[in-house]
């Protein structure tokens, strides 16, 4: 994993495909999932435009599955929301399954002027990643 350093700040995924140039394929934001109360780190491809809330708690073995809220996110996590990291949280990590076709992906670091660019691979590693969102 590479960490890419950056003078203008990245806060939204529009900023990151922007500034690197990438295709939305490419990049990868980490959304904080609640699933009846157990939170989850999700790496999402921004291709993607959307959560099936209802296959990733199926996924999760939940009954309801949302986006956790902005106070639990930055409580939980001590990162503001738009730069929760591709790796290093306390919490289980899922992957969507779309990004492995992708050498790289590029994602969060926990700052805003840093990016992690990262093959799928070292995610999955990294983050002992066992569930993948289809």
């Amino acid at each position: 994993m590479e960490i890419l350093t950056h003078t203008k700040p990245v806060k939204s995924v529009r900023d990151g495909l922007d500034f690197f140039g990438i295709e939305p394929a490419q990049g990868a934001p980490t959304f904080v999932i609640d699933a009846d109360g157990k939170l989850h780190a999700l790496i999402l491809s921004a291709a993607r435009g959307h959560i099936d809330f209802k296959k990733l708690a199926k996924l999760l073995g939940a009954e309801n599955a949302e986006l956790a809220s902005r106070r639990r996110v930055e409580s939980a996590t001590g990162i503001p929301i738009g730069a929760i990291p591709l790796t290093g949280l306390n919490m289980p990590y899922v992957l969507d399954a779309s990004l492995l076709r992708h050498d790289y992906v590029y994602g969060g670091t926990g700052c805003f002027h840093t990016t992690a660019k990262a093959s799928p691979q070292e995610l999955i590693a990294i983050n002992q990643i066992e569930l993948f969102y289809e």
